[in-house]
């Protein structure tokens, strides 16, 4: 731990001490019951979204909201296309000063497998000026805002072995970006700072969730951004 520690960035360091927090949260999900395979589907939608106000008689103040959807279109027996997005921002609220702003643990982190592939999980937005540097590309700081989109196209093998276990090979295009530690975010700040990748990979559906190894080439991104071509994502919905 102590090599990390001693690495930590100003901003970091700045961020450490105790908090209380008391929050109220909404949840819904439709937790794959709208797919024909929570982990591997081909037709039908899935879908989140939450909300969250977090205030007094903590010390923290913020509201905060996310959410995400996902669509399956079969085009024959083998071949599927998918489309998903999410999104989330994330508000700070002092109440008359007795709160004070979001604390990095409840910002926004965006990055990886079944998120944004080609990109290492929170390869992407703002990060520390100086420190870190056992992290590539510096620590990261988290965002208020983000989106993430992407769009696929998956083929089951007629036969074979791959067939037998229900994997499927896909070819992927996806975006997204995360911006702004600060209070006022523009639209012009989100366009500009929009990162893509594209590739190819192979997915697979188990009892405990969906499983894929792909590999992206980023096609646009920032100087500092944790990229990673070669990939292994494991989780529990589509993306």
């Amino acid at each position: 731990v102590l090599p990390y520690a001693a690495d930590a960035s100003h901003e970091i360091v700045a961020q450490s001490g105790s908090s209380l927090q008391h929050t109220l949260k909404w949840e819904l999900r439709t937790n794959g019951s709208l797919v024909d395979d929570r982990y591997q589907p081909t037709v039908g939608v899935d879908g989140f979204a939450e909300a969250e106000i977090a205030g007094p008689p903590g010390d923290v103040g913020y509201a905060k909201a996310q959410g995400g959807s996902s669509l399956h279109v079969p085009l024959s027996s083998h071949i599927s296309i998918h489309a998903t997005c999410s999104g989330g921002i994330l508000r700070p609220l002092s109440f008359s000063g007795l709160c004070r702003s979001p604390t990095i643990s409840d910002r926004f982190f965006v990055g990886g497998p079944l998120q944004l592939r080609g990109f290492l999980p929170a390869g992407i937005g703002p990060r520390s000026k100086t420190g870190g540097k056992t992290v590539p590309g510096g620590d990261a700081m988290g965002g208020n805002l983000f989106y993430t989109a992407s769009v696929a196209a998956s083929v089951l093998p007629p036969s074979g072995v791959l067939a037998d276990y229900g994997i499927r090979l896909f070819a992927f295009g996806n975006l997204g970006t995360l911006v702004g530690t600060q209070h006022h975010l523009n639209w012009m700040q989100i366009a500009q700072s929009t990162r893509t990748a594209a590739g190819f990979g192979i997915s697979g559906g188990t009892p405990m969730g969906r499983v894929e190894l792909t590999y992206a080439w980023p096609l646009r991104y920032g100087p500092r951004d944790a990229r990673r071509n070669l990939q292994f994502g494991f989780g529990f919905s589509y993306g």
